[in-house]
C-alpha cells in the first residue's frame, strides 16, 4: 500500500471521527436519547489518601444511568404507549457510603426513577453484602418518584437490557463510594418551603372534595385547599476532610414530600430527572457539593403550587427546582452540628386491613367501564354513571375490578435506621400521605427524622390518611389498605424508631 492510499485512509477516518464527535455533542440540543456511559462523578481516592480505618466517614459515588435506546416511561397509564423520544435532564444513580467508629457500613442509594423494584434492591444488597460484607439490612434504595423515566416493572426486552446496565452502574457507584469515604462530621436542620406546597385535593362549597386528576362528581366551586400540606424540609450535610486535613465536597441529602410529574406529562414522552433534578443541577452548581434528594411522603401530593396556580403540567421544571433549592440555600451555612454516633438499621413487617368498601360495587364498575367502552374511552359520557354509584371515573372503577378481594390483610416490609442519638430514618415502599409522614416525624424520638416514601422495594401503591376514605377518592379507590391501615403503620415506625433509639 503506497503512501498516498494511506494518507486517504487516515483523512478519510479523522473526518468520520469528527462528525461522530460532532453528532455526540450535538445531541442534547436534538432532544435525543444519550448513550449510557457510566459517569463516575464521585472522587476517586488519590495516592496516599487511603480509607481511614477509624472515626466517622462518608463516602459519595454517582453514575449515569440514561438509557441507550427509546424505552417504556412509566406512571401514566399503559407505559407499552408512553415510549421515550428525548431528554430534558440526567438520569443518576447516588450511592452514599457511611462507616461508624466500630466499623459498621450502611448505604444510602437513591436514582431517578419513579420506585425501586424487589429485583433491583436485591441485586444491590447481594453485592454489597458479597463484596463488602455489609449487612443486607443496612442496604437501603429510595426513587425520586419522577414519572419521566424508565418502567422497571415491565418484563419486555429494552427494559430486562437496560437492568443488566443499571446493575453495572449501580455497583460502581457503591465501589466509588466505598473507596471514597472521608472523615465527616455532621451538620443538619429543618426549614419550611412557604409556597411551594403542592396540592391534589381541593375542598368545594358543597363539603365533597375535589381532585386534579380523576373525574369530578360534583359541579360546586372549589373554594380552598383540602388542608394545608406539609411544607417542612430535612437537610444533612455531611462536611469532609482528606487525610492530609484539607476540606473535600460536602454530601448533602434533601427530604422533602414532592410529587414529581412536571415534565413528560400525559402526553411527553422526555426522559427526566424532573424538577428534584433540577433542584440537584442548581445546588451542586451554587454550593460545589454533592446533592441528593431523598423523597418524603407524597401520595396525595403533585405539582399545583400556590407559586403558579395558573399554570398546569406543562410548567417549566426548571424554575420549580431552582425555587426548591432555594429554600434549602438560605439555610445551607446556618444548620446546626449533630453528633455522629453508631449506626442502626432494622426492618419489619407491617401487616394491615385489606381495602374491602368497594366490594358491593363490583357490579357497578363493570357498568361503567363496559359504558366508557362503549362510548370510545370517553370520561364524560360516564358522568352519569359515576354520579349514580358514588365513584370517581374509569380509573376507580378499573381499580375495583382488579383489585383481590380475598385476602384479608396486606403485608409488606417497612424500615427504620439512624445514624447516633440524633438522626432517625422512617420508609416503606408505599406511597404514603404527607400527614402520615407529619405523624411519624411527630412521635419519632429523634432530633431529625426522614419519613420517607417509595423506598426499599416494589411499591405497594397509595397509603391514604384516613380523613379521606369516606370521599371515595382516586388514592383510595387504588389502595391495597382500609381506613386506618395508614395511621397504623406511622405508628409502627414510631414503634421501631424508639426501639433503634433506646
Amino acid at each position: 500500500m503506497n503512501k498516498r492510499i494511506i494518507i486517504k485512509i487516515f483523512a478519510v477516518s479523522l473526518a468520520l471521527a469528527l462528525f461522530v464527535s460532532i453528532a455526540g455533542c450535538d445531541s442534547k440540543s436534538n432532544n435525543s436519547i444519550v448513550a449510557n456511559t457510566v459517569v463516575v462523578e464521585g472522587e476517586s481516592v488519590p495516592d496516599g489518601d487511603s480509607v481511614p480505618d477509624d472515626g466517622f466517614r462518608v463516602g459519595y459515588g454517582r453514575t449515569d444511568i440514561m438509557p441507550e435506546d427509546p424505552i417504556p416511561l412509566g406512571s401514566y397509564g399503559n407505559s407499552l404507549d408512553r415510549v421515550s423520544t428525548g431528554y430534558l435532564n440526567q438520569l443518576y444513580f447516588s450511592c452514599i457510603a457511611l462507616t461508624d467508629d466500630e466499623d459498621t457500613t450502611m448505604l444510602l442509594m437513591t436514582y431517578d426513577i419513579t420506585q425501586p423494584t424487589d429485583d433491583i434492591l436485591n441485586n444491590l444488597k447481594n453485592y454489597a453484602s458479597e463484596k463488602y460484607g455489609i449487612d443486607k439490612n443496612y442496604v437501603h434504595l429510595s426513587g425520586t418518584h419522577t414519572h419521566s423515566s424508565v418502567d422497571l416493572s415491565l418484563d419486555v426486552k429494552v427494559v430486562n437490557d437496560y437492568k443488566v446496565k443499571l446493575y453495572l452502574a449501580a455497583h460502581e457507584a457503591i465501589d466509588l463510594a466505598m473507596a471514597d469515604r472521608k472523615k465527616a462530621t455532621i451538620y443538619a436542620g429543618e426549614t419550611q418551603t412557604e409556597g411551594l406546597n403542592f396540592v391534589r385535593h381541593y375542598l368545594r362549597s358543597d363539603g365533597t372534595i375535589a381532585g386534579d386528576n380523576y373525574t369530578i362528581l360534583s359541579n360546586a366551586p372549589v373554594i380552598k385547599h383540602y388542608k394545608d400540606p406539609d411544607s417542612s424540609m430535612r437537610l444533612i450535610k455531611f462536611c469532609r476532610e482528606n487525610s492530609k486535613g484539607e476540606k473535600v465536597k460536602d454530601i448533602v441529602m434533601m427530604n422533602w414530600q414532592a410529587h414529581n410529574h412536571l415534565t413528560g406529562g400525559f402526553q411527553k414522552t422526555d426522559i427526566a430527572a424532573d424538577f428534584t433534578g433540577a433542584c440537584r443541577e442548581y445546588m451542586e452548581e451554587k454550593k460545589d457539593c454533592y446533592f441528593n434528594f431523598f423523597q418524603g411522603c407524597a401520595g396525595n401530593l403533585n405539582e399545583q403550587s400556590s407559586y403558579f396556580p395558573e399554570l398546569n403540567r406543562t410548567t417549566d421544571f426548571n424554575e420549580y427546582g431552582k425555587l426548591l433549592a432555594g429554600y434549602a440555600l438560605d439555610v445551607y451555612d446556618k444548620l446546626d452540628s449533630y453528633k455522629t454516633g453508631k449506626i442502626k438499621s432494622t426492618e419489619k413487617d407491617f401487616v394491615g386491613p385489606a381495602i374491602h368498601r368497594f366490594d358491593s360495587k363490583l357490579d357497578n364498575a363493570r357498568e361503567i367501564i363496559s359504558a366508557y367502552n362503549a362510548a370510545g374511552k370517553n370520561e364524560s359520557a360516564i358522568k352519569d354513571l359515576c354520579i349514580k354509584y358514588g365513584l370517581t371515573g374509569s380509573i376507580c372503577a378499573k381499580a375495583i375490578i382488579n383489585r383481590s378481594t380475598k385476602d384479608k390483610t396486606v403485608t409488606m416490609p417497612v424500615y427504620a435506621y439512624s445514624i447516633g442519638d440524633d438522626i432517625g430514618f422512617a420508609s416503606a415502599p408505599v406511597e404514603f400521605f404527607d400527614v402520615l409522614g407529619q405523624q411519624i416525624r411527630k412521635g419519632s424520638p429523634y432530633k431529625l427524622t426522614f419519613s420517607q416514601g417509595y423506598t426499599d422495594g416494589s411499591t405497594f401503591g397509595y397509603m391514604p390518611s384516613s380523613d379521606l376514605y369516606d370521599y371515595g377518592c382516586y388514592e383510595v379507590c387504588n389502595s391495597k389498605f382500609e381506613q386506618g391501615a395508614g395511621e397504623m403503620c406511622a405508628d409502627q415506625l414510631i414503634s421501631m424508631l424508639k426501639d433503634l433509639h433506646n
